[in-house]
């Protein structure tokens, strides 16, 4: 019995790409020390799109010398491909639906996360995808195979319950910072001492006329002032008529940082920090501990 033996290999690939004409095909290398595999994989350059980056993948096939140029070098041809652990898809920054359309052909059941009500319209002509706001009671939701994180959450917490119960095979990271918060920096004590002193100054302060002279004086971002104001008005520091800023004179003393606007700033640059200016290795590391054991056995690409 002279049969090709059938190879098994397990490893993450340093390399994943489509090959041949349209994409046709698919080829991954594996690297160790100062060896290389490459696996060619027929008529399956699809599947390019449903391997994440730095996945262990099981590959069986049949092991062939490959020569061109007088140059002999090993490849498999694969026969079939499995992966065991669950995936982490990253679009952050480059949202766009044709990223996970193959994922909706593809698995039975998808849950995207929204923030507005207004963007679930945009998936409700796809019959397995179910969308949903950061509104929902997580503990509500079933298991999921993939789960698409479209916008930033208000509360990490809550992201994370979501992950929790949906124990998805695939998460989706497709969000944009769109705040910002994250790489505008709070302003100073001193900044806000500034801000108030110009308004106690020049009261009544007239927010089209008059605000422009401290943003340039002090070479601020209009951003900046804004915020300086909203955290006096939530403190009720100041009052707005009309256009027309005024000093709150009666007013007990509270600390800058008890401003629900304050607050709200602070938060939102940690969720950015987090899930957005992270690495890819410090996200995969946030996510994991939320996924269970049993993710071990589900697979999440076969041939």
């Amino acid at each position: 019995n002279n049969e090709e033996p059938i190879l098994h290999v397990r490893g993450i690939p340093s390399q994943v790409r489509q090959i041949g004409q349209d994409n046709k095909h698919l080829k991954l290398q594996f690297k160790k020390d100062s060896g290389v595999l490459d696996v060619i994989a027929f008529s399956k350059g699809e599947l390019f799109h449903f391997i994440s980056e730095k996945t262990p993948i099981d590959i069986v096939g049949k092991l062939q010398i490959n020569e061109w140029n007088g140059i002999k070098t090993v490849q498999i041809f694969m026969e079939d491909m499995a992966i065991h652990e669950w995936q982490l898809f990253d679009y952050r920054g480059k949202r766009s639906e044709k990223n996970i359309v193959p994922f909706f052909n593809h698995y039975d059941s998808n849950l995207i996360v929204v923030y507005e009500n207004e963007t679930m319209q945009q998936f409700a002509h796809y019959a397995n995808v179910q969308t949903i706001t950061y509104e929902v009671t997580p503990s509500t939701l079933e298991k999921v195979d993939c789960l698409y994180i479209y916008d930033l959450p208000h509360d990490l917490i809550v992201l994370q319950e979501i992950v929790r119960h949906a124990q998805p095979k695939a998460i989706h990271l497709c969000f944009e910072a769109t705040e910002d918060a994250f790489l505008q920096s709070i302003p100073t004590r001193d900044e806000f001492k500034r801000m108030y002193s110009f308004l106690f100054q020049q009261e009544p302060v007239h927010l089209k006329s008059d605000l422009p002279k401290i943003i340039y004086q002090q070479k601020w971002s209009k951003e900046k002032a804004i915020f300086m104001l909203k955290v006096f008005f939530d403190l009720k520091f100041i009052r707005v008529e009309n256009d027309l800023v005024y000093i709150n004179q009666d007013v007990e003393k509270t600390a800058l940082d008890k401003s629900r606007t304050y607050q709200f700033q602070l938060q939102q640059s940690e969720i950015e920090r987090t899930l957005y200016y992270s690495n890819y290795n410090e996200l995969k590391s946030w996510f994991l501990p939320l996924m269970h054991e049993e993710q071990e056995n589900r697979e999440e690409v076969t041939l």
